[in-house]
């Protein structure tokens, strides 16, 4: 192996790993859910969404009799493969302290720009632990404390198809049914790669998006759930393109830093915001790579919610969804790791 290219590896999944990632009811609810979201990405009717502008991040989901989908709760960038620096105004020359989301999305400009992005018809292999919901996959329902489940895929870089291990064989699946994230007209490979890497223009482009989207919340909410949206959902953005979106969080005067320790216990920064006055957003990022890495959702006060479905109650405290990132690899095939 190329001693310039880093990537986490981890010892092949058995049948029984395979058969735990999810259970079989979490995955047909989940199914319903994905039939529920047309092509442009809009959710369909009834249930409490944990968040009300965000795609669930799916990649895949398995039912336990039969071959349906497998759930993937989060997506992320590989860790880069490092090639020399192009020369240009940003970001800065050299690593700075990260003591700002500023300098995180300055930091992570250098880092991309010192990264080969993986080619269309690569795959990108992500392992993600998660707790586990009272209520199916999208409910913004408490975690069952303690709780883990480990979740395999494959993406394709252009995103036209995923993979999943499933009794021990991988199955593939095609993208199309999950439409786009909210606050994105399309998330095609030639798409992404035409967005604009500068933090200001990608931001107006971000604007334009999120003025279609319908609600009165207020437009840098818009923004930052449509920024967090892409993250999640695309585990190959372009690397310019993913410290761009972080430079575009930076410009929000809610979002702030934070250093964390994640589910699998790794030290990781994070960017989070506010919202709704109980609700903490919150991504982490990889301080080495700055590759996102996994994210987290808190209620900070109590809250009471309607919906088509029921009265929902929240209490200050508990966690609506947390997930990390703990390996992840290019590869030429679905089933390499």
């Amino acid at each position: 192996m190329n001693d310039d290219v880093l990537i986490s590896r981890i010892a092949p999944l058995s049948d029984a790993d395979a058969a735990a990632m999810i259970s079989g009811q979490a995955a047909r609810e989940l199914a319903e859910q994905i039939m529920q979201t047309d092509p442009a990405g809009r959710p369909g009717p009834a249930r409490h969404r944990r968040h009300p502008l965000r795609m669930v991040p799916v990649a895949a989901a398995i039912t336990a009799a039969a071959t349906v989908v497998a759930v993937m709760v989060a997506l992320a960038r590989p860790v880069p493969a490092v090639r020399p620096p192009r020369g240009n105004s940003w970001p800065p020359a050299h690593l700075e302290a990260v003591t700002s989301p500023a300098a995180l999305a300055a930091n992570a400009t250098l880092a991309a720009d010192r990264t080969i992005d993986p080619r269309p018809t690569q795959w990108i292999y992500l392992m993600v632990i998660s707790t586990i919901s009272h209520a199916p996959p999208g409910g913004a329902m408490a975690q069952i404390p303690g709780t883990r489940q480990t979740t395999g895929t494959w993406t394709r870089a252009d995103r036209r198809q995923t993979a999943f291990l499933t009794n021990g064989r991988i199955v593939m699946m095609s993208t199309d049914i999950l439409g786009s994230p909210i606050g994105w007209p399309q998330i095609t490979y030639s798409y992404l790669n035409s967005l604009p890497t500068d933090p200001d223009r990608l931001m107006n482009v971000i604007k334009d998006n999120v003025q279609a989207i319908p609600g009165d919340d207020p437009t840098g909410q818009r923004v930052f759930n449509a920024v967090v949206a892409l993250i999640e959902n695309n585990p190959a953005l372009p690397a310019r393109l993913s410290a761009a979106l972080y430079g575009v969080l930076a410009e929000l005067n809610s979002v702030h830093l934070g250093h964390a320790t994640d589910l699998a216990g790794q030290q990781v920064l994070s960017l989070s915001e506010v919202q709704q006055g109980y609700l903490k957003q919150e991504i982490f990022i990889n301080p080495a790579t700055y590759a996102y890495t996994g994210q987290e959702t808190l209620a900070i006060r109590d809250h009471t919610s309607t919906g088509l479905d029921g009265t929902l109650h929240i209490h200050q405290g508990e966690l609506l969804a947390d997930n990390a990132i703990v390996a992840s690899a290019i590869v030429d095939h679905p089933g390499e790791r």
